[in-house]
């Protein structure tokens, strides 16, 4: 038997204040070997986070264990980065957050498979390990958003740099088609995100859970045969009674709705024969 690949889950802070890092070691740990490094300041939670790492089959350990006189001295050094970040606008690695240097020399020791990061200060420790050529994924937490206020935003300089995504104009055609159906001449969010991650040398994975896993059935189009037949599809979706050629299909195979009609419709309605009825 295979070994299982090695995963790495690196935190800011306690295990036990951490549901997402927690969900995400519970729904791999059956298929990955996994690793989870944080930081403790409270002692009574430092013991939650050890009976939680053990109910969900992990290694957890601190990166820093500042629960005794030693905290002082590690709030200190990040103080003075936040101060110097806010003074100078240079950004050193423990202006991000307590942890950094040592979530990076942690991931380099261990040399993992994959390396996921939640914190502001795991973003930079996997901005490096990128550059060393690891495979690093970044669980997005709401505080990496805009939506955080302005004074918060003072000295952290994750939330400095971010910006709000732009929306980007999609090809002439496709403007020319928006302005005849009455739509906004903007491209889809997806496809700009998507440029976005590319750009950035990011992608996407996701996880597949348990059993069958998580999966989604688009409808490409709409006629009545498809509200008609909804009520019967939703059950067999419930049921898992579905024609063989249809899983793994994004969309609603023909083996479950006869698409014939709603195609015609779409070819006598094209947009470019509107426009020239005009």
């Amino acid at each position: 038997m295979s070994e299982k690949p090695h995963l790495l889950i690196l935190i800011g802070g306690h295990l036990s204040l951490g549901p997402r890092p927690q969900k995400e070691a519970a729904a791999v740990a059956a298929g990955f070997q996994v690793t989870m490094r944080g930081n403790w300041w409270d002692a009574r939670l430092a013991d939650e986070d050890q009976k939680l790492a053990s109910e969900i089959g992990i290694d957890f350990a601190p990166l820093l264990d500042m629960c005794g006189g030693s905290g002082f001295f590690f709030r200190l050094k990040q103080r003075a980065a936040r101060e110097w970040f806010r003074l100078t606008g240079i950004a050193t690695a423990r202006s991000f957050g307590n942890g950094a240097p040592e979530m990076l020399r942690e991931a380099t020791r261990l040399k993992p498979d994959l390396v996921m990061v939640h914190s502001k200060a795991g973003l930079w420790a996997g901005n490096q390990l990128l550059k060393k050529g690891f495979r690093v994924g970044v669980d997005f937490e709401d505080w990496f958003s805009e939506d955080l206020p302005e004074a918060d935003r003072v000295g952290r300089p994750v939330q400095e740099k971010i910006t709000a995504f732009e929306p980007q104009r999609p090809s002439l055609r496709t403007r020319i088609k928006a302005m005849v159906e009455g739509n906004a001449p903007w491209d889809l969010p997806e496809h700009w995100m998507t440029k976005a991650m590319t750009t950035a040398g990011m992608c996407r994975f996701e996880f597949t859970g348990e059993g069958a896993g998580m999966w989604s059935l688009h409808p490409p189009y709409r006629c009545p045969e498809f509200f008609e037949k909804l009520p019967d599809l939703v059950k067999m979706v419930e049921s898992g009674d579905l024609p063989e050629s249809q899983p793994g299909n994004h969309d609603v195979d023909t083996c479950l709705i006869d698409w014939t009609e709603a195609r015609a419709l779409i070819q006598q309605n094209r947009w470019w024969k509107r426009l020239l009825k005009r």
